[in-house]
């Protein structure tokens, strides 16, 4: 474990093209053996939970897709386990791959969890989403199926403030970051766009999102393109303060090139808090077709002040689909300076209400509050003064069953 703590100058001299990114390596990328399946220890998209007292016997564990020379056929998921970064082996009395694709041609995107002495992992059977869980890492449970009224990829799935939360890219959108939450970690509704500051033809693909107190991160595999082009994707890092608006770093803190043997891309990492640092998991490959691996280095945040939003377009909430009988939409805190008011159109098909909260804070002691009712099938126009430093919009639907919801809202100065 020394080996990956300690930087030396010549790594710090490597990654200084790393430090416009408010997340900076401060080691070298070290590249263990994982011994996969087929021999090859070729993965990516790993996930890793530290446990500082051991859990049952280890430090790390992580759950990671085999993926040898970018085939298909290999990739399944894989768990390992390691006391030191360096050496890496399957948990006692356990055997990789934890299952093989019996719905689609391929499983990738798995992502660990640890609740309340039980350790959960994520991952996707073709597209369809599944969750294993364990208490010793050597015994799981059968497989669940996971309903989301969306196909969903990189799942990054958390539990707080009694409810389970999910970071996903959306397959039909090819991309983008969404947010999904469940009573039961099990049964997922429709997936709320996140706004994010990343330029117009930089799309976000695959990420991890982590909290630290109140404040959200992601690292986010991201290219230009979208799903077409992820031979252009590098890791940059973000922001949150609510986890729906998201301030992206302009350039990477990963780019690809880093390493020759990342030179082609960099796919899905995962940071793991780590007492003071980050341990960043990064994987990627040296060419299409050629060798796909996942490393481990340090990161530290960087001092410079951290924005809390990104910046606003003046058409902010673009809403154009379902919502289910009695389902309330929450669009989520946001700063509106220097906009003052909010019009638009809002139509929901069987009618309900829109609510708009002001306060000083993102919070639920909100200042003011106004409401306005929906007609169903019927245009209701919007024009609402803004007066306070934060505002939140959410809009209620009043049928018994499913129906279209419409919503253009703009900011005007």
């Amino acid at each position: 474990m020394q080996s990956l703590i300690i930087a030396n100058h010549a790594a710090t001299q490597a990654v200084d093209h790393c430090h416009s990114s408010r997340l900076r390596i401060v080691s070298e990328l070290q590249f263990p053996w994982l011994p996969t399946a087929d021999g090859s220890g070729q993965t990516v998209h790993p996930s890793v939970v530290y446990f500082p007292e051991k859990w049952n016997g280890y430090a790390y564990w992580m759950a990671v897709s085999g993926y040898k020379n970018g085939i298909a056929a290999y990739e399944n998921t894989h768990i390992f386990v390691s006391n030191d970064l360096l050496e890496w082996t399957a948990p006692p009395n356990f055997t990789n791959p934890i299952d093989t694709a019996v719905i689609g041609d391929f499983q990738s995107d798995p992502n660990l969890l640890f609740k309340d002495g039980v350790l959960y992992l994520y991952y996707r059977d073709g597209n369809t989403l599944l969750r294993r869980m364990t208490t010793d890492g050597s015994n799981w449970a059968p497989r669940e199926f996971c309903t989301s009224d969306e196909t969903v990829v990189s799942p990054s799935v958390h539990y707080f403030s009694g409810q389970w939360h999910m970071w996903a890219g959306k397959q039909d959108e090819g991309g983008g970051l969404y947010r999904y939450q469940s009573n039961d970690g099990v049964h997922w509704g429709d997936g709320r766009r996140c706004r994010t500051s990343t330029r117009p033809n930089l799309t976000i693909w695959h990420c991890d999102v982590w909290r630290d107190g109140a404040l959200y991160h992601t690292v986010a595999s991201a290219g230009t393109g979208g799903y077409s082009t992820l031979n252009t994707t590098q890791l940059y890092y973000g922001s949150s303060i609510d986890g729906e608006n998201w301030y992206i770093d302009e350039l990477p803190c990963v780019p690809k090139g880093i390493d020759q043997r990342l030179a082609w891309r960099i796919y899905k990492s995962c940071v793991v808090p780590h007492g003071g640092k980050q341990l960043l998991l990064v994987s990627g490959g040296d060419k299409p077709g050629g060798t796909q691996l996942s490393a481990a280095c340090w990161t530290e945040m960087s001092a410079f002040p951290k924005p809390d939003f990104p910046p606003i377009d003046e058409r902010w909430i673009d809403d154009y689909g379902t919502m289910d009988a009695g389902e309330r939409k929450d669009y989520g805190w946001f700063k509106p300076f220097p906009y003052q008011r909010l019009r638009g159109i809002v139509k929901l098909e069987h009618g309900g209400t829109l609510v708009v909260r002001q306060g000083a804070d993102p919070a639920p002691a909100y200042t003011s509050v106004q409401t306005v009712e929906l007609d169903a099938a019927k245009e209701t126009e919007i024009d609402i003064a803004l007066s306070f430093p934060w505002v939140n919009v959410s809009l209620q639907h009043a049928g018994s069953i499913a129906g279209y919801v419409r919503n253009f809202i703009s900011l005007l100065r």
